[in-house]
């Protein structure tokens, strides 16, 4: 799996995610999102568009961290989901915490 960083601003940030989000990478995309809130990003919009799969664990993180830009008053947006990945949100009822968000569109 990796994570880049596509944009920044001083309070939030744009970040890609590819390959796997599985219980052997989840605390990799854990630290690279609580990276960018511990610098002061306090919205956060994560692409998507890239992962194959993504298991309970990866879920976790992403409950976890929007929980936590939550209490601050930040927000975590996802763009990119592929159907899959919008079934098992649909399925665990994570769809209206995580609801479709179009991919952001770069000059």
């Amino acid at each position: 799996m990796d994570v880049s960083v596509v944009r920044r601003t001083a309070d939030s940030a744009e970040l890609r995610v590819c390959g796997e989000v599985d219980i052997s990478t989840a605390g990799v995309l854990r630290m690279r999102l609580h990276r960018e809130i511990d610098g002061g990003r306090r919205r956060l919009v994560v692409d998507f568009s890239g992962v194959r799969f993504c298991d309970a664990s990866g879920l976790r993180v992403l409950v976890a961290t929007r929980n936590r830009l939550l209490r601050i008053g930040g927000s975590l947006r996802l763009s990119g989901v592929s159907d899959n990945l919008r079934k098992i949100l649909r399925l665990t009822g994570l769809e209206g915490v995580f609801p479709p968000t179009p991919i952001p569109v770069r000059p």
